[in-house]
């Protein structure tokens, strides 16, 4: 079941943030995407447009978004046409985990195991880094796609909803970035890094052997 909670401006440039899209995780992003609504509608002002929709609900069995099936599930494909409808520039994907999953969400091993990097701790167990590479296709390359991971009944302090905030009043790609690199400097540092592990370590699994090297 697709929700919207709020719709914020008007023309110009989209931003979408969404949550929920599996399992029962809308117990903790539903909250945390109301109140943001809140304290952003009440505090800024806006070029373009925010819009802010969850998914979910109790009957929701979980699939990875890291799989394909998952885009065939009742909240995939209304993801994706959430997706088609407003074509963000901008797109923020909450999500939550049981504290069980801290350690392989942030392993260096995740390249391998996943098919894609590490996630970043910014303090708190809450874990940003890319969206699904399959979702990626959805969007043009300068668009700006974020995940957002945070533990199961997490209560946001004044920090967290600055930074959605700053990534919401972003208008492009270029703005988002050097807004998180003004406030985690190194986490975003650590971000870059993972990435171009990953791609090292993806290269490496797929170049071909070359059976006459000496």
């Amino acid at each position: 079941m697709v929700m919207l909670i709020k719709s914020i401006g008007s023309e110009g440039p989209t931003r979408l943030f969404v949550g929920g899209v599996h399992g029962k995780e809308y117990r903790t992003t539903v909250p945390i995407l109301k109140k943001f609504a809140e304290i952003f509608d009440k505090k800024e002002e806006l070029e373009g447009k925010l819009v802010i929709y969850s998914f979910g609900e109790e009957s929701g069995s979980y699939v990875s978004t890291l799989k394909a099936e998952f885009y065939d599930t009742d909240a995939g494909k209304e993801l994706l046409s959430v997706i088609d409808r407003h074509s963000p520039k901008i797109y923020l994907e909450l999500h939550s985990y049981p504290a069980s999953n801290y350690s392989g969400l942030i392993s260096p091993d995740r390249p391998i195991e996943k098919g894609v990097p590490p996630l970043v701790d910014l303090g708190s167990g809450v874990l940003m880094h890319s969206i699904s590479p399959i979702l990626s296709k959805e969007f043009d390359d300068d668009d700006f796609c974020i995940l957002i991971d945070v533990p199961g009944g997490y209560s946001p302090n004044e920090k967290f909803y600055e930074m959605m905030g700053e990534i919401a009043i972003s208008k492009n790609r270029r703005e988002a970035i050097l807004k998180l690199e003004e406030m985690y400097p190194e986490k975003v540092d650590e971000m870059r890094r993972n990435y171009m592990n990953f791609y090292v370590t993806i290269y490496r699994i797929l170049r071909p052997q070359n059976d006459f090297k000496t």
